[in-house]
């Protein structure tokens, strides 16, 4: 038996020491940057374990008249966290750009805002709050999440969840605040009231959380994509592809044109307008997104990752009940000309077919992405300005009669019992 085998390992040796003699080059650097790969994800780890965080709780009074654009401004200021690591920083200690959890929760009816950020800037977060609303209460909290199961099936509990994409590509923007705004006498129309109003409808038993996970954005990549949509919609190429010859030679002798017409009194007018010639041409609508656009580009903007959860016991479990405020809340900001927001059908809970097999697994990672506020599980962040993240997050504006919304009449107030618990 041993001499019928021994010839064949040794025929298989062969083979194997051929195939590793022809191919060790590109063997070699795969194996190192694998087993780099591996050491740059526990630096990372070990990172990630280093850093602590805090979950606030903020309420605001009643009659709260500010709108979006205080919330907007928060945000800005959340921006100064940014810190990209350097080179060394990042590969060989593993550091990450950290980021900052916006979050909406309903508990058992209960519909609290809340924060959830590194504890080196609390304080700072704190009393940007403070600044633009001086009557808030801000409370430190437990974190809500730890009740839920991390695997399903489960004996007591069930869960349905999706991380939110966008329709199309990050450049175009999604319906914001400012036209949600209706004429002074009639108010402002507060697009988080859909989902407040769905929250405070949940029974005992019942939780629908939705947050929005927020990272600086550093690099001016962003910003070069949008600009390369707006030459596109005006059909002219993008000028980081001008060769050197349009530039210098076609160029030079525009100038020259320029100003042999200038010499003989043409007005400016007549000599040209690129830019308002193209946009002549351009329809009413496509002008919009356009402007839609450049507005939205000069605004501060942050990587962003979003995801809706709704989890309940066995017994009081109502699939639909938790998935259409996800729905209608995600509708709302969408429009037909820019963007809006959509299930990631690649990362949530429902499927058609193997659904034994795959939801359980897709259930678990969506809810360890949710509790672990990861923002590059699942599917890639996208780029929003803080004018839209403004609109989908904000304290309730005085409109939202949401019952069971949590208000202060005065900021003395003894907070309500209900979870997230106080620490």
């Amino acid at each position: 038996m041993l001499q019928e085998v021994g010839p064949g390992l040794i025929e298989l040796w062969g083979y194997i020491s051929l195939v590793i003699s022809y191919t060790w080059f590109i063997l070699i650097p795969l194996f190192l940057y694998l087993g780099f790969q591996l050491f740059l994800f526990r630096r990372q780890i070990k990172f990630a374990l280093s850093i602590d965080y805090d979950l606030i709780a903020i309420t605001i009074p009643a009659d709260n008249i500010k709108d979006p654009k205080s919330m907007e401004q928060i945000i800005t200021a959340i921006h100064s966290i940014e810190h990209p690591p350097n080179m060394y920083e990042k590969y060989w200690y593993g550091e990450f750009q950290l980021s900052v959890s916006l979050e909406i929760v309903g508990i058992n009816g209960q519909v609290r805002f809340l924060m959830r950020m590194p504890n080196k800037y609390r304080e700072s977060l704190e009393a940007m709050i403070y600044a633009y609303y001086p009557e808030a209460e801000i409370m430190l909290v437990e974190d809500y999440v730890t009740f839920a199961p991390d695997t399903y099936p489960n004996e007591e509990y069930d869960m349905y969840g999706t991380e939110i994409a966008l329709v199309r590509p990050d450049p175009y923007p999604i319906r914001t605040y400012k036209s949600f705004a209706e004429d002074i006498e009639k108010g402002f129309i507060d697009p988080v009231s859909t989902l407040t109003e769905a929250m405070s409808g949940l029974n005992p038993g019942e939780q629908l959380w939705f947050q929005i996970i927020i990272q600086p954005r550093w690099d001016e990549k962003w910003q070069k994509k949008a600009l390369a949509v707006v030459d596109e919609l005006m059909n002219r190429s993008p000028k980081s592809s001008e060769s050197w010859v349009s530039r210098y030679v076609l160029g030079g002798w525009h100038n020259v044109e320029k100003n042999i017409d200038n010499a003989l009194g043409f007005p400016p007018s007549e000599i040209e307008d690129e830019e308002g010639m193209e946009m002549s041409f351009l329809s009413p609508g496509e002008r919009e997104v356009i402007k839609a656009i450049e507005e939205s580009i000069s605004k501060i903007a942050f990587f962003v990752k979003m995801r809706f959860v709704y989890v309940g016991k066995n017994e009081v479990f109502n699939k639909p009940k938790g998935m259409m405020p996800m729905f209608m809340f995600m509708r709302i900001f969408t429009t037909e000309n820019l963007n809006g927001l959509k299930p990631n059908t690649k990362n949530w809970t429902s499927v058609d077919y193997f659904k034994k097999m795959r939801v359980p697994r897709r259930k678990r990672l969506i809810m360890k992405g949710f509790k672990g506020r990861d923002p590059w599980m699942g599917g890639n962040a996208y780029v929003m300005s803080t004018e839209e993240i403004a609109t989908m997050y904000h304290f309730p504006y005085e409109s939202v009669r949401t019952p069971t919304l949590e208000r202060l009449d005065t900021r003395k107030a003894e907070p309500p019992p209900d979870l997230p618990v106080p620490m």
